[in-house]
C-alpha cells in the first residue's frame, strides 16, 4: 500500500511539473501575442499617418515625386501589415495550442491529485480498520482473561 502511494505521489509530482511547464510556455506565448499586437498597432498608426499626410500633400498640390514617395511608403506599410497579420495568425494558433496543452496538463494534474487523495483516504481507512482489529483482539483477550 505504501509503495502504491509513493508511486502515485511520484506521478502527481510529474503531472504538476508538466502543468507548471505548460503554464510557463503559455505565458511566453501570451507575451509574444501581446508584442505582435503592439507591432501591428504601430504599423497601423504609421499607415494612418502616411495616408493623412498623402491626402494633405494632394490638397496642397505637392510635386508628383513627393506624392509617389507617399504612395510607395503606404504600399510598403500595407505589405508589412499583411505580413504581420499572417505572423499574428501563426502566433494565435500557437497560443491556442499552448492553452490547450496547459488545460490538458492541468486536468491531468487535478485528476492525479484526486486519485492520490482517494488512495490516502483508503489507506487511512485501512489503517483505522487494522487498528480497530488490534483493539478488538486485545479487548477480547483481556475479557477472556477476566472471565476465567
Amino acid at each position: 500500500m505504501k509503495q502504491n502511494r509513493k508511486s502515485l505521489q511520484s506521478v502527481l509530482k510529474y503531472r504538476r511539473w508538466q502543468e507548471d511547464s505548460a503554464a510557463r510556455d503559455l505565458r511566453k506565448l501570451s507575451q509574444a501575442r501581446r508584442n505582435q499586437q503592439r507591432r501591428l498597432d504601430q504599423l497601423q498608426r504609421y499607415l494612418d499617418e502616411y495616408r493623412t499626410g498623402y491626402e494633405r500633400a494632394v490638397g496642397r498640390g505637392e510635386a508628383g515625386y513627393r506624392l509617389a514617395e507617399y504612395r510607395q511608403m503606404i504600399h510598403t506599410l500595407e505589405v508589412a501589415i499583411q505580413r504581420e497579420k499572417l505572423n499574428m495568425a501563426c502566433i494565435i494558433n500557437n497560443w491556442q495550442k499552448g492553452r490547450q496543452e496547459w488545460q490538458t496538463a492541468s486536468q491531468r494534474s487535478s485528476t492525479m491529485k484526486s486519485i492520490c487523495d482517494r488512495e490516502a483516504h483508503k489507506a487511512d481507512l485501512h489503517a483505522e480498520g487494522l487498528e480497530q482489529l488490534t483493539l478488538d483482539d486485545l479487548s477480547s483477550r483481556s475479557r477472556s482473561r477476566y472471565s476465567r
